[in-house]
C-alpha cells in the first residue's frame, strides 16, 4: 500500500485466520475498525455498532455520526461495553462466549455443507 492509501478493517468471523490489520506495523495510523455488537452478541436487531482507529481518521466520522444516527440506547452502549469487557476476562477459558459461538456456527455451517454434498 502507498502512504496516501487508507484500509477500512472489518474482521472475519473465522478464528482461525483472523490477522487485525491495525497491528501490522504501521498500519495503525491507516486503518479504521468497524464492528457491529448485533453480530457479535446475535441481537441484530438493535444495530449497534462502532468504530475505532487513529484520531485523524476517526473525528471526521464523528461529525458524520451526528447525522446519520437516529436513536442509540445509552443503555444498551452501556450493557454491551460491559459485556465485552466480561468477555475480554475470559479470553483464554473454555466458557469464552465468543469462541463458542463461532464454534457453533462453524458446527451449523459444516452440517449445512454436509447435507448439500
Amino acid at each position: 500500500m502507498s502512504k496516501n492509501e487508507y484500509l477500512k478493517n472489518k474482521p472475519i468471523y473465522d478464528y482461525r485466520c483472523c490477522c487485525c490489520t491495525d497491528t501490522i506495523p504501521g498500519m495503525w495510523n491507516r486503518t479504521i475498525t468497524i464492528g457491529s455488537e448485533g453480530k457479535t452478541f446475535s441481537v441484530t436487531g438493535w444495530i449497534i455498532g462502532y468504530v475505532y482507529g487513529p484520531e485523524h481518521l476517526i473525528k471526521p466520522l464523528k461529525f458524520v455520526h451526528q447525522y446519520v444516527v437516529a436513536i442509540c440506547s445509552t443503555l444498551f452502549q452501556e450493557a454491551f461495553a460491559v459485556g465485552y469487557e466480561m468477555e475480554y476476562e475470559r479470553l483464554n477459558q473454555a466458557s469464552f462466549f465468543l469462541k463458542q459461538f463461532a464454534i457453533s456456527l462453524q458446527q451449523k455451517r459444516d452440517l449445512i455443507v454436509k447435507m448439500f454434498n
